[in-house]
Protein backbone atom coordinates (compact mmCIF):
# COMPACT_ATOMS: atom_id res chain seq x y z
CA UNK A 1 0.00 0.00 0.00
CA UNK A 2 0.93 3.39 -0.78
CA UNK A 3 -0.23 6.96 -0.47
CA UNK A 4 -0.53 7.02 -4.30
CA UNK A 5 -2.80 4.05 -4.78
CA UNK A 6 -2.21 0.40 -4.10
CA UNK A 7 -0.83 -2.40 -4.81
CA UNK A 8 -1.07 -6.06 -4.73
CA UNK A 9 2.54 -8.40 -5.31
CA UNK A 10 2.45 -11.97 -5.08
CA UNK A 11 5.82 -13.39 -6.36
CA UNK A 12 6.84 -17.46 -6.23
CA UNK A 13 10.61 -18.90 -6.88
CA UNK A 14 11.70 -22.58 -5.94
CA UNK A 15 14.97 -23.51 -7.22
CA UNK A 16 17.04 -27.08 -6.98
CA UNK A 17 19.88 -27.95 -8.68
CA UNK A 18 24.18 -28.57 -8.29
CA UNK A 19 26.70 -26.62 -7.52
CA UNK A 20 30.24 -27.41 -8.71
CA UNK A 21 33.25 -24.95 -8.23
CA UNK A 22 32.49 -21.50 -9.29
CA UNK A 23 28.84 -22.55 -11.18
CA UNK A 24 25.63 -24.13 -10.53
CA UNK A 25 22.94 -25.30 -12.96
CA UNK A 26 19.30 -25.47 -11.40
CA UNK A 27 15.80 -25.89 -12.77
CA UNK A 28 13.39 -23.29 -11.82
CA UNK A 29 9.95 -22.34 -11.32
CA UNK A 30 8.56 -19.18 -10.86
CA UNK A 31 5.49 -16.99 -10.76
CA UNK A 32 4.89 -13.13 -10.39
CA UNK A 33 1.22 -11.09 -10.47
CA UNK A 34 1.67 -7.49 -9.98
CA UNK A 35 -1.48 -5.18 -9.89
CA UNK A 36 -1.19 -1.08 -9.36
CA UNK A 37 -5.09 0.87 -9.02
CA UNK A 38 -5.32 3.61 -7.56
CA UNK A 39 -7.60 4.48 -4.63
CA UNK A 40 -10.62 5.74 -6.54
CA UNK A 41 -10.26 2.00 -8.69
CA UNK A 42 -10.21 0.26 -5.03
CA UNK A 43 -13.45 2.31 -3.74
CA UNK A 44 -15.33 1.95 -6.60
CA UNK A 45 -14.84 -1.78 -7.33
CA UNK A 46 -15.43 -2.58 -3.60
CA UNK A 47 -18.67 -0.72 -3.61
CA UNK A 48 -19.96 -2.51 -6.55
CA UNK A 49 -18.69 -6.12 -5.45
CA UNK A 50 -20.17 -5.90 -2.05
CA UNK A 51 -23.50 -3.32 -3.19
CA UNK A 52 -22.64 -0.48 -1.53
CA UNK A 53 -24.22 2.37 -1.61
CA UNK A 54 -22.44 5.00 -3.75
CA UNK A 55 -21.93 9.10 -2.84
CA UNK A 56 -24.23 10.75 -5.26
CA UNK A 57 -21.60 13.00 -7.25
CA UNK A 58 -18.31 11.34 -6.37
CA UNK A 59 -16.01 11.29 -9.33
CA UNK A 60 -13.45 8.12 -9.78
CA UNK A 61 -10.75 8.20 -11.57
CA UNK A 62 -10.16 4.43 -13.04
CA UNK A 63 -6.27 3.75 -13.08
CA UNK A 64 -5.13 0.07 -13.25
CA UNK A 65 -1.88 -1.26 -14.24
CA UNK A 66 -1.29 -5.49 -14.37
CA UNK A 67 1.34 -7.45 -14.61
CA UNK A 68 1.51 -11.42 -14.71
CA UNK A 69 3.44 -14.51 -15.99
CA UNK A 70 4.71 -17.83 -14.87
CA UNK A 71 7.74 -20.18 -16.15
CA UNK A 72 9.68 -22.69 -15.54
CA UNK A 73 13.11 -23.02 -16.98
CA UNK A 74 16.54 -23.64 -16.46
CA UNK A 75 19.36 -21.07 -14.56
CA UNK A 76 22.97 -21.06 -14.58
CA UNK A 77 24.85 -18.95 -12.13
CA UNK A 78 28.37 -17.80 -12.04
CA UNK A 79 29.63 -17.87 -8.05
CA UNK A 80 32.55 -15.19 -7.80
CA UNK A 81 35.17 -13.81 -5.03
CA UNK A 82 36.29 -10.86 -6.25
CA UNK A 83 38.21 -10.01 -2.70
CA UNK A 84 37.85 -11.59 0.38
CA UNK A 85 35.37 -9.62 1.50
CA UNK A 86 33.03 -9.37 -1.18
CA UNK A 87 31.00 -12.22 -2.95
CA UNK A 88 29.14 -11.90 -6.35
CA UNK A 89 26.83 -14.31 -8.15
CA UNK A 90 25.70 -13.57 -11.71
CA UNK A 91 22.60 -15.65 -12.46
CA UNK A 92 21.10 -15.94 -16.33
CA UNK A 93 17.43 -17.72 -16.76
CA UNK A 94 15.84 -19.40 -19.80
CA UNK A 95 12.21 -19.93 -19.45
CA UNK A 96 9.06 -21.35 -21.04
CA UNK A 97 6.29 -19.09 -19.82
CA UNK A 98 2.22 -18.80 -19.95
CA UNK A 99 -0.76 -17.25 -17.33
CA UNK A 100 -0.09 -14.07 -19.72
CA UNK A 101 -1.46 -10.57 -18.17
CA UNK A 102 0.37 -7.35 -19.69
CA UNK A 103 -1.55 -3.74 -20.04
CA UNK A 104 -3.63 -0.83 -18.80
CA UNK A 105 -7.16 -0.25 -17.78
CA UNK A 106 -7.77 3.97 -17.25
CA UNK A 107 -10.91 6.18 -17.23
CA UNK A 108 -13.58 7.86 -15.20
CA UNK A 109 -16.94 6.96 -13.65
CA UNK A 110 -19.25 8.93 -11.52
CA UNK A 111 -22.00 8.30 -9.09
CA UNK A 112 -25.71 9.79 -10.14
CA UNK A 113 -27.20 8.24 -7.86
CA UNK A 114 -26.59 5.62 -5.00
CA UNK A 115 -27.19 3.06 -7.04
CA UNK A 116 -26.24 4.22 -10.44
CA UNK A 117 -22.98 5.81 -12.09
CA UNK A 118 -21.48 6.66 -15.69
CA UNK A 119 -18.12 5.04 -16.64
CA UNK A 120 -16.20 5.22 -19.62
CA UNK A 121 -12.64 3.94 -20.09
CA UNK A 122 -10.02 2.73 -22.62
CA UNK A 123 -8.51 -0.19 -22.42
CA UNK A 124 -5.06 -1.73 -23.36
CA UNK A 125 -3.68 -5.36 -22.58
CA UNK A 126 -2.68 -8.53 -23.62
CA UNK A 127 -3.59 -12.02 -21.83
CA UNK A 128 -4.44 -15.86 -22.00
CA UNK A 129 -7.82 -15.16 -20.61
CA UNK A 130 -10.49 -12.15 -21.13
CA UNK A 131 -11.13 -10.73 -17.70
CA UNK A 132 -12.88 -7.97 -18.45
CA UNK A 133 -15.30 -8.69 -21.81
CA UNK A 134 -14.91 -12.48 -21.55
CA UNK A 135 -13.97 -13.01 -25.35
CA UNK A 136 -13.88 -16.31 -26.52
CA UNK A 137 -12.47 -18.39 -29.13
CA UNK A 138 -9.22 -17.47 -28.03
CA UNK A 139 -6.18 -19.63 -27.37
CA UNK A 140 -3.80 -19.27 -24.48
CA UNK A 141 -0.26 -18.25 -25.56
CA UNK A 142 2.69 -19.67 -25.14
CA UNK A 143 6.32 -17.60 -24.54
CA UNK A 144 10.31 -17.70 -24.31
CA UNK A 145 11.92 -15.21 -21.17
CA UNK A 146 15.41 -14.72 -20.41
CA UNK A 147 16.34 -12.86 -16.97
CA UNK A 148 19.60 -11.81 -15.25
CA UNK A 149 19.58 -12.13 -11.66
CA UNK A 150 22.81 -10.88 -9.34
CA UNK A 151 23.08 -10.74 -5.56
CA UNK A 152 26.19 -9.26 -4.10
CA UNK A 153 27.65 -9.22 -0.36
CA UNK A 154 30.31 -7.26 1.13
CA UNK A 155 32.30 -7.70 4.50
CA UNK A 156 33.88 -4.24 4.95
CA UNK A 157 34.38 -5.41 8.61
CA UNK A 158 33.90 -8.22 11.12
CA UNK A 159 30.39 -6.65 12.29
CA UNK A 160 29.12 -4.76 9.20
CA UNK A 161 27.50 -6.38 6.61
CA UNK A 162 25.92 -5.52 3.26
CA UNK A 163 24.04 -7.26 0.80
CA UNK A 164 21.82 -6.55 -2.38
CA UNK A 165 19.92 -9.47 -4.27
CA UNK A 166 18.03 -8.36 -7.59
CA UNK A 167 15.96 -10.14 -9.88
CA UNK A 168 14.90 -9.81 -13.26
CA UNK A 169 17.62 -6.84 -13.80
CA UNK A 170 17.28 -7.18 -17.22
CA UNK A 171 14.61 -9.51 -18.97
CA UNK A 172 11.90 -10.01 -20.84
CA UNK A 173 9.10 -12.31 -22.44
CA UNK A 174 8.20 -13.19 -26.26
CA UNK A 175 4.79 -14.02 -26.92
CA UNK A 176 3.61 -16.26 -29.38
CA UNK A 177 -0.16 -15.42 -30.78
CA UNK A 178 -0.91 -13.33 -27.74
CA UNK A 179 -4.67 -13.01 -27.52
CA UNK A 180 -5.28 -8.23 -27.05
CA UNK A 181 -8.09 -5.98 -26.90
CA UNK A 182 -7.24 -2.34 -26.94
CA UNK A 183 -10.97 -0.63 -27.18
CA UNK A 184 -12.68 2.26 -25.49
CA UNK A 185 -16.12 2.48 -24.04
CA UNK A 186 -18.79 5.11 -25.05
CA UNK A 187 -20.56 6.54 -21.30
CA UNK A 188 -22.73 4.10 -20.16
CA UNK A 189 -24.90 3.64 -17.09
CA UNK A 190 -24.90 1.39 -14.72
CA UNK A 191 -27.22 0.25 -12.00
CA UNK A 192 -26.44 -1.69 -8.73
CA UNK A 193 -29.83 -3.60 -8.17
CA UNK A 194 -30.46 -5.26 -4.80
CA UNK A 195 -28.22 -8.77 -6.06
CA UNK A 196 -25.95 -6.35 -6.61
CA UNK A 197 -24.64 -4.85 -10.10
CA UNK A 198 -26.73 -5.61 -13.01
CA UNK A 199 -25.00 -6.75 -16.19
CA UNK A 200 -24.36 -4.49 -18.40
CA UNK A 201 -22.55 -4.52 -21.88
CA UNK A 202 -20.50 -1.64 -22.89
CA UNK A 203 -20.46 -0.17 -26.24
CA UNK A 204 -16.84 -0.63 -27.40
CA UNK A 205 -14.98 1.11 -29.91
CA UNK A 206 -11.50 -0.65 -30.62
CA UNK A 207 -9.75 -4.22 -31.97
CA UNK A 208 -9.77 -7.08 -30.19
CA UNK A 209 -7.07 -9.92 -32.15
CA UNK A 210 -4.28 -11.84 -31.65
CA UNK A 211 -0.19 -10.61 -31.75
CA UNK A 212 1.76 -13.03 -33.53
CA UNK A 213 4.62 -11.54 -31.33
CA UNK A 214 4.39 -9.81 -28.09
CA UNK A 215 7.21 -8.69 -25.96
CA UNK A 216 6.78 -8.45 -22.56
CA UNK A 217 9.90 -6.33 -20.17
CA UNK A 218 10.16 -7.74 -16.84
CA UNK A 219 9.81 -5.76 -13.98
CA UNK A 220 13.01 -5.71 -11.58
CA UNK A 221 13.07 -6.36 -7.68
CA UNK A 222 15.35 -5.61 -5.50
CA UNK A 223 16.41 -6.50 -1.47
CA UNK A 224 19.18 -4.91 0.35
CA UNK A 225 20.21 -4.91 4.01
CA UNK A 226 22.67 -4.11 6.16
CA UNK A 227 23.69 -5.48 9.46
CA UNK A 228 25.41 -4.32 12.74
CA UNK A 229 26.88 -6.57 15.23
CA UNK A 230 26.64 -5.15 18.33
CA UNK A 231 30.00 -5.66 20.35
CA UNK A 232 30.11 -8.71 23.04
CA UNK A 233 26.50 -9.36 22.50
CA UNK A 234 24.36 -11.85 20.45
CA UNK A 235 22.28 -8.96 19.02
CA UNK A 236 22.53 -7.24 15.50
CA UNK A 237 21.29 -4.27 14.36
CA UNK A 238 19.72 -4.15 10.82
CA UNK A 239 17.82 -2.08 8.52
CA UNK A 240 16.54 -3.66 5.26
CA UNK A 241 15.25 -1.73 1.90
CA UNK A 242 12.72 -3.86 -0.98
CA UNK A 243 12.11 -2.60 -4.13
CA UNK A 244 8.83 -4.29 -6.00
CA UNK A 245 5.88 -3.29 -8.31
CA UNK A 246 7.56 -0.07 -8.45
CA UNK A 247 7.34 0.78 -4.75
CA UNK A 248 10.28 1.37 -2.49
CA UNK A 249 9.90 0.17 2.03
CA UNK A 250 12.47 0.12 3.93
CA UNK A 251 12.51 -1.24 7.73
CA UNK A 252 14.54 -1.04 10.62
CA UNK A 253 15.08 -3.56 13.46
CA UNK A 254 17.15 -6.77 15.10
CA UNK A 255 18.42 -10.09 14.99
CA UNK A 256 19.94 -12.48 18.11
CA UNK A 257 21.75 -15.39 17.57
CA UNK A 258 19.62 -18.61 19.09
CA UNK A 259 22.13 -22.18 19.00
CA UNK A 260 23.25 -21.73 15.51
CA UNK A 261 19.74 -19.95 14.39
CA UNK A 262 18.77 -16.65 14.06
CA UNK A 263 15.53 -15.13 15.39
CA UNK A 264 14.30 -11.24 14.16
CA UNK A 265 12.11 -8.44 14.25
CA UNK A 266 11.73 -5.54 11.71
CA UNK A 267 9.09 -2.72 11.32
CA UNK A 268 8.17 -1.54 7.64
CA UNK A 269 6.87 2.26 9.09
CA UNK A 270 5.29 2.96 5.48
CA UNK A 271 3.11 0.61 5.66
CA UNK A 272 2.89 -0.12 9.56
CA UNK A 273 3.83 -3.79 9.02
CA UNK A 274 5.79 -5.56 12.22
CA UNK A 275 7.72 -8.82 10.34
CA UNK A 276 9.37 -12.04 12.17
CA UNK A 277 11.99 -13.37 10.88
CA UNK A 278 13.69 -17.23 11.47
CA UNK A 279 16.84 -18.38 9.50
CA UNK A 280 18.18 -21.75 10.78
CA UNK A 281 20.70 -23.83 8.85
CA UNK A 282 18.15 -24.92 5.98
CA UNK A 283 15.14 -23.39 6.29
CA UNK A 284 14.02 -19.54 6.58
CA UNK A 285 11.01 -18.06 7.41
CA UNK A 286 9.35 -14.82 7.02
CA UNK A 287 5.90 -13.24 8.28
CA UNK A 288 4.51 -9.63 8.08
CA UNK A 289 1.20 -7.91 8.63
CA UNK A 290 0.22 -4.60 10.04
CA UNK A 291 -2.58 -6.02 11.73
CA UNK A 292 -2.02 -9.30 14.87
CA UNK A 293 -6.24 -9.97 13.04
CA UNK A 294 -4.92 -10.86 9.67
CA UNK A 295 -8.60 -10.95 8.68
CA UNK A 296 -8.51 -6.99 8.72
CA UNK A 297 -4.78 -6.59 7.33
CA UNK A 298 -4.30 -4.50 4.61
CA UNK A 299 -0.66 -5.48 3.99
CA UNK A 300 0.77 -9.14 4.81
CA UNK A 301 3.37 -11.08 2.98
CA UNK A 302 4.97 -14.43 3.67
CA UNK A 303 8.34 -15.64 2.92
CA UNK A 304 9.64 -19.16 2.80
CA UNK A 305 13.49 -20.24 1.77
CA UNK A 306 15.02 -23.42 2.06
CA UNK A 307 18.72 -24.43 1.36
Amino acid sequence: MSRDGERLSASVWAETGVKKGHWSLGAIYREEQHLRFSKDTAELFYSIETNQDLNTGRHYEIDLNTYRFRGHGIRVARHMTPSKNVKLTLGTSLFQASNLLDGDLQGSATANSDDEYQYQFGIDYHYNKDLIFERRGTSSPKGLGVALDMSLTWQPSERVKLSAEVTDLIGTIRWRDAPYTKANTNPRTSIIDETGLSQVNPVLSGIEGTDSSHTQALKPSADFSGLYKLRNTAYTASTKLKYTNDLTLFAVGGLKQISGSTVGLHYWPQVGVLEAHYQGKQLGISLGADSLNLSKSHAIWLSLTYH
